[in-house]
């Protein structure tokens, strides 16, 4: 929970910002997320709010999260939280922002293929984006150094993607061997799969189950993105790794999108750097995930 200190300050800065009625602002924290203090804030007669908070030295995170949640609301089949605002108060950084009644996607599985479908249709000619972000707690590097990063889609993934995933590896006590074999990965992929020249789509990018639902009225709600253009593919992938979505959604979402041949290989890629960053985020217990996936792949593109 937050030190009465940020309440204070939390509570004079909603007053300040939506009235005096949230002078009696109630906290309430939430379970579920591993890296901030969640929680909701209710005042008799006002709207309620979700908060989010963690040391000071959060807050470019939080600021990064909340243009995400920007760029993600050009898509109207998608509701994102409105921003409240994002700042230190006291001794913490907050990002305050409308409280979304969720509810689980349910009956509404061919709303969120469609809205899917219509998010990754959002493109630009080139991948990354003109900032950086985070993945979880961990820096997301967007801004290409040299056209063939911009333009060649696994030179993106490769360099900013892997290759960043490798060196905190390195420093959080990978073996050398799965080091090399990562490596390995790394070298081959751009020419082993040059065939696969994706547009650059607008990607939530960390898009797991409890990263979305639905609001109280069925539209699709996304939270917690790492946003940034690439390979539609890889938000579809993330989708299936800690609890799959409705196999409508895809059944949905297939129909409205093109599918090229070779998708099974390039979702075992693109989860690797997902396991790689809860390795580097959560240490051990993910090791052996991720070697697996090295090991899989160093095989499949020999």
């Amino acid at each position: 929970m937050i030190s009465a200190i940020v309440r204070d300050a939390l509570i004079e800065r909603l007053v300040s910002e939506r009235g005096p009625g949230y002078r009696k602002t109630r906290f309430r924290e939430r379970a579920g997320s591993s890296i901030d203090t969640s929680m909701e804030g209710h005042a008799p007669g006002e709207a309620p709010v979700f908060i989010k908070s963690a040391p000071v030295t959060s807050l470019d995170r939080f600021l990064a999260e909340a243009r995400g949640l920007e760029l993600l609301a050009q898509c109207e089949a998608i509701r994102v939280p409105e921003l409240v605002f994002v700042e230190v108060c006291a001794d913490a950084a907050v990002l305050l922002l409308e409280f979304v009644e969720l509810h689980p996607v349910g009956r509404h599985e061919t709303r969120m293929g469609e809205a899917l479908a219509e998010l990754h249709g959002i493109q630009v000619p080139h991948f990354g984006l003109d900032h950086d972000n985070y993945i979880g707690a961990t820096p997301q590097r967007n801004i290409c150094r040299d056209a063939l990063q911009c333009k060649q889609w696994w030179h993106f993934f490769c360099d900013l993607r892997l290759q960043c995933q490798l060196e905190l590896a390195q420093y959080k006590g990978m073996t050398p061997l799965t080091i090399e074999k990562l490596r390995q990965i790394i070298q081959s992929v751009p020419g082993k799969l040059a065939h696969h020249q994706p547009p650059a789509s607008l990607l939530h990018g960390d898009l797991w189950s409890g990263n979305l639902a639905v609001d109280c009225t069925g539209k699709p709600t996304l939270f917690d993105p790492a946003v940034y253009f690439g390979d539609a593919e890889t938000d579809i992938a993330m989708s299936k790794m800690f609890g799959a979505l409705g196999r409508r959604v895809y059944q949905v979402y297939d129909a409205l999108t093109e599918k090229s041949e070779g998708y099974e290989l390039r979702q075992r890629l693109y989860d690797l750097y997902h396991w790689l960053n809860h390795f580097n985020l959560f240490g051990g217990r993910y090791l052996g995930r991720a070697e697996v996936a090295i090991n899989e792949l160093v095989h499949e593109l020999e």
